[in-house]
C-alpha cells in the first residue's frame, strides 16, 4: 500500500480544477468531509469503485446526521474475495446504485468542502477516475491526508505510514466496529478531530498552513528514506 500511495501522491493535487482560495484560507473549524472508498483492488487505473462513505466534521464536532453512503454497481462481477472482504451480501448488492447517480449525489453532498481521507492520494485517484468515467464535471476539492497528518504529529508511529488501526490506538480512540466505507470514514473523522485540536494548539489554524506543513513533512520523510 505504501508504494502505491507514494506513486500517486505527487499527482493527486493536479487531478481536479483549481480550488477556491476561500477554502484554503478558512479555519480548520470549517465544514470538512471525511471520505472512504471501497474498491475491487488497489490498482487505481483498472479496479472498480464499489462504495463511498463520507461524514462531515465542523466546529470541532462529528456531524453524524450529515453523512453519505452508497454501494455502487460495479462494471465487473465482484470476486469471492471482494464479496468476503467488503461483506457484499446479496441484500447489499440489490441496493447498489449506478455509479453516475451515486457520484452525482456524492459531489452534491461534498459541495466545496475540503476532503479528508486516510491515505488520501488513493481515494483522490479512485474518485477522479470514477468521476471521469461517469462523465461528471470535475471539481477540485482540497485534499488532506489524515495518515500523513497523524505521522507528522506523532513521528513515533513511523517510519512507515501507520495503519488506521495503529493511529487510532496511538491517539486513544476506542476501537470501532468497522465493516463498510461509512464506518471507516467515521473512524477517520474521530482521528481527524483529535489531530485538529493538536494542530490548532500548535498555532496552525487554516487549511493553507496545514497543507504547507504536510507537504514539508512529506518531503522530509521521503528525503530521509
Amino acid at each position: 500500500m505504501t508504494g502505491l500511495i507514494d506513486r500517486v501522491e505527487d499527482v493527486a493535487d493536479r487531478l481536479w480544477l483549481q480550488s477556491p482560495h476561500a477554502v484554503l484560507d478558512a479555519g480548520l473549524d470549517q465544514r470538512m468531509v471525511v471520505v472512504d472508498v471501497e474498491t475491487t483492488g488497489l490498482d487505481v487505473r483498472r479496479d472498480d469503485l464499489l462504495a463511498i462513505g463520507a461524514v462531515s466534521i465542523e466546529a470541532g464536532s462529528l456531524k453524524l446526521a450529515d453523512s453519505y453512503s452508497d454501494l455502487l454497481v460495479p462494471d465487473q462481477t465482484p470476486t469471492p474475495h471482494n464479496l468476503l472482504v467488503h461483506r457484499l451480501t446479496p441484500q447489499r448488492l440489490r441496493n447498489a446504485v449506478l455509479p453516475s447517480h451515486a457520484l452525482a449525489d456524492f459531489l452534491t453532498f461534498v459541495d466545496a468542502a475540503p476532503l479528508l481521507a486516510y491515505h488520501a492520494p488513493f481515494d483522490a485517484a479512485v474518485l477522479r477516475r470514477a468521476v471521469i468515467k461517469a462523465e461528471h464535471r470535475l471539481i477540485r476539492p482540497v485534499w488532506l491526508d489524515v495518515a500523513e497528518w497523524a505521522l507528522m504529529l506523532a513521528p513515533e508511529l513511523g517510519p512507515r505510514m501507520p495503519s488506521l488501526d495503529d493511529a487510532l490506538a496511538h491517539f486513544g480512540i476506542p476501537g470501532l466496529d468497522r465493516h463498510d466505507a461509512l464506518a471507516d470514514a467515521t473512524a477517520t473523522a474521530w482521528l481527524a478531530l483529535k489531530l485538529q485540536v493538536l494542530t490548532v494548539n500548535s498555532g496552525t489554524r487554516d487549511i493553507r498552513s496545514l497543507r504547507r506543513r504536510l507537504r514539508r513533512h512529506r518531503t522530509l520523510r521521503r528525503w530521509r528514506g
